[in-house]
């Protein structure tokens, strides 16, 4: 475990004073004991909860997704959604002792709920993310044109243009990506 940086983080122990759940990760997470299981507990395994730090979690990643339907949350009827799910009988879904069993159960019942309320629409193919402007665009097209010019001709000039723009076009992602998930202040520099 030293070799590759993991520690053991679980000090949550059963009932014989032994802990037989292993948490092993190379960063920052809490264990605790789970005072309302899911499922019906184990006397030997203990239910967990698991929390991971916040350096864990990465930023979303911008993928391509040409054909998947979404919910439209806009035209959702969401006083009917919370009706329903308020009349749902959580305790019916959480009675097989297998957690995945429950999980699938659970998956299957909300989203069949969402299927019901939220409308499905299908999301257009965009060659860049939401968040770039014309300026950033014109940009990364301008970069990339001087990379190919590098690559081919081999000169200085083309290399440093490169770089250049790379270093500009990285704050101005970073910029318009926070403006567009409402992070950005204008207290800030």
């Amino acid at each position: 475990m030293d070799v590759f940086n993991y520690k053991q983080s679980n000090t949550v122990f059963n009932q014989l004073g032994r802990t037989l759940d292993l948490v092993i990760a190379q960063f920052i997470c809490e264990v605790e004991r789970d005072e309302l299981p899911l499922v019906p507990e184990d006397d030997h395994h203990p239910a967990l909860i698991v929390n991971l730090s916040s350096m864990f979690i990465k930023e979303p990643q911008f993928y391509y997704h040409h054909d998947k339907k979404t919910y439209n949350y806009r035209k959702a009827d969401f006083v009917s959604l919370y009706v329903e799910l308020g009349e749902l009988d959580w305790d019916n879904l959480f009675i097989s002792p297998n957690v995945d069993n429950v999980l699938e159960k659970m998956y299957d019942t909300i989203f069949s709920i969402f299927d019901k309320h939220i409308p499905l629409y299908r999301n257009h193919a965009h060659k860049y993310p939401r968040w770039y402007n014309s300026e950033i665009i014109r940009n990364v097209k301008l970069k990339s044109k001087y990379r190919k010019k590098f690559v081919r001709f081999g000169r200085k000039a083309d290399l440093d243009e490169f770089r250049s723009l790379r270093r500009l076009l990285k704050h101005q992602i970073k910029l318009a990506y926070d403006q567009y998930t409402g992070r950005y202040s204008k207290y800030d520099n």
